[in-house]
C-alpha cells in the first residue's frame, strides 16, 4: 500500500508539475499582460488625476494688481508701472501702455473688364516713425471716442484715407498687437462693393494708395514687404473668406 501511494503520489506529482510547467508559461503571460494593463491604468489615471490636480491650482491661483501709477504721458499714449501680487506672495512691477482701440478695413475694389470681373484689394502706404520707413496697410485709426462703434470707425477712417465707402462690411476679429505691453484693440473688417466718397485726411498724414491682387499681396506677406499685424490678418482672413466660397 505504502509502495503504491508512493507511485501514485509520485505520478500525481509528476504529472501536477507537467500541468504546472505547461500552464505556468500561459498564467504567467496573461498575469503579466494583466498587470501590465492594471499598471497602464493606474498609470493613466495617476496622469489624469496630476493633470486634473494641476489645472485646479493654475485656475484656483490669481494674480492680484494692487497698484497702477502713471509713470508718463505722451501724445498719444499713457505709459504705467503696476504691481502685480503673485499667487506666492511676490510682488512684481509691470509696465502697461493704454492707447485709444481703433479699427481698420481692408477694402476689396472689383470691377469688369472686357467681361471678367478684375478684384483689387486697396491699401495705404504711409511713413512710420517706429520704422523710419514707410509702410502698406489697410485704412486704419483710433476710435474719436472709447464708446464709438468699430464698425462706424472703420467706415470712416476707409473714406477719410481712400475715399471710397463699403456698402458691405464683414467683422473678421479683434486683436492685440502686443497683449504683454499694450492694452489697444483694433477691430479688423472687410469691405466690398465700394462706392465713391470724400477723402479728409489728417494735417499730418502723407498717404499714397496702393492696389495689388490678393496672390500678391500675400506673397508681400511672406516676402516682408508687409509687416503690419491687422493687415497680414486681414489679408489671409480674407483669402480664407475666397477659399471656402469655392
Amino acid at each position: 500500500m505504502e509502495k503504491n501511494l508512493n507511485i501514485n503520489n509520485s505520478k500525481m506529482n509528476e504529472q501536477n508539475t507537467n500541468n504546472l510547467n505547461i500552464n505556468d508559461p500561459k498564467m504567467n503571460e496573461q498575469n503579466t499582460n494583466n498587470q501590465n494593463t492594471n499598471n497602464q491604468n493606474t498609470n493613466h489615471q495617476n496622469t489624469d488625476d496630476q493633470r486634473t490636480n494641476n489645472e485646479s491650482v493654475i485656475t484656483s491661483e490669481h494674480m492680484k494688481r494692487l497698484d497702477r501709477t502713471l509713470i508718463f504721458k505722451g501724445n498719444r499714449v499713457e505709459v504705467y508701472e503696476d504691481v502685480i501680487l503673485k499667487p506666492d506672495g511676490e510682488e512684481v512691477r509691470y509696465d502697461y501702455v493704454h492707447n485709444r482701440s481703433g479699427a481698420g478695413i481692408l477694402l476689396v475694389d472689383r470691377a469688369s473688364v472686357n467681361g471678367e470681373e478684375k478684384e483689387e484689394l486697396i491699401f495705404v502706404k504711409q511713413y512710420r516713425n517706429t520704422l523710419d520707413d514707410y509702410d502698406i496697410e489697410i485704412p486704419a485709426g483710433c476710435q474719436n471716442y472709447p464708446e464709438e462703434d468699430f464698425k462706424e470707425c472703420a467706415l470712416r477712417e476707409a473714406e477719410e484715407e481712400t475715399g471710397f465707402i463699403p456698402e458691405k462690411v464683414f467683422y473678421i476679429t479683434k486683436m492685440i498687437a502686443a497683449v504683454g505691453l499694450f492694452d489697444e484693440q483694433t477691430a479688423i473688417f472687410i469691405g466690398t462693393d465700394l462706392k465713391n466718397g470724400q477723402i479728409k485726411r489728417d494735417d499730418d498724414e502723407y498717404i499714397e494708395l496702393i492696389r495689388m491682387s490678393l496672390d500678391e499681396a500675400v506673397r508681400n506677406i511672406y516676402e516682408h514687404k508687409i509687416i503690419d499685424s491687422k493687415t497680414i490678418i486681414a489679408i489671409l482672413a480674407y483669402k480664407d473668406m475666397k477659399n471656402k466660397l469655392k
